[in-house]
């Protein structure tokens, strides 16, 4: 007590001033560093499981409608309109390879990786069945191609809607826990700054 009651005011108050800037200057740069934790987990839901989010649920609608004009060629009145239905749906068939092929290069995770390739795989059988389908319909097998189509390729169709469905819900639930994240981050920044100040 007495070192302090032999210094002068002066040189208290410019220590007191130091002090204060000193901790103000660490509750900022340590504010900073909260915040730029916050933004980057806002980057991560922005930059990664949005996007990935919203390409999925093209590529289930594009699915959906390949899935519907499969089954057009079927009931066909001419061979014309068979044809175009054929046609129509290769081209669908082909903005959706398109979609997928973007969502598979993407895929970082071994989750994801997974996913894709369980996809693919379910893509393409029933692809497969499709295939057997059109080439039935073409021999003049209506019966054999509307059966294909109807009983094993609403089987796929139903085992790919799965898939794709629980991989939309991976990326979801990524996306909510990022953002849960920062959440914490902030409230717990909140908490040391007040006890800071308290202090």
């Amino acid at each position: 007590m007495s070192f302090l009651a032999n210094l002068s005011i002066r040189t208290k108050v410019v220590t007191a001033f130091f002090l204060v800037l000193v901790a103000t200057g660490g509750l900022g740069l340590f504010a900073l560093d909260r915040l730029h934790a916050v933004n980057d987990n806002a980057a991560k839901i922005l930059v990664n499981w949005l996007p990935a989010v919203r390409d999925l649920g093209k590529v289930g609608t594009l699915t959906e409608q390949f899935r519907t004009r499969s089954i057009l060629p079927l009931v066909a009145a001419t061979a014309e309109e068979e044809a175009d239905a054929e046609k129509r749906a290769a081209e669908l068939k082909g903005e959706r390879d398109k979609a997928w092929s973007a969502i598979a290069q993407q895929a970082s995770s071994a989750d994801e990786k997974q996913f894709v390739s369980e996809i693919a795989a379910d893509w393409a059988v029933y692809i497969g069945i499709y295939d057997k389908a059109v080439a039935a319909l073409r021999q003049g097998h209506h019966d054999e191609a509307a059966a294909l189509l109807e009983k094993d390729g609403l089987a796929a169709m139903t085992t790919l809607r799965t898939s794709t469905t629980k991989f939309i819900d991976y990326e979801t639930d990524h996306a909510f826990d990022q953002g849960y994240t920062g959440v914490d981050i902030y409230d717990a920044s909140v908490v040391w700054v007040y006890g800071a100040l308290g202090v």
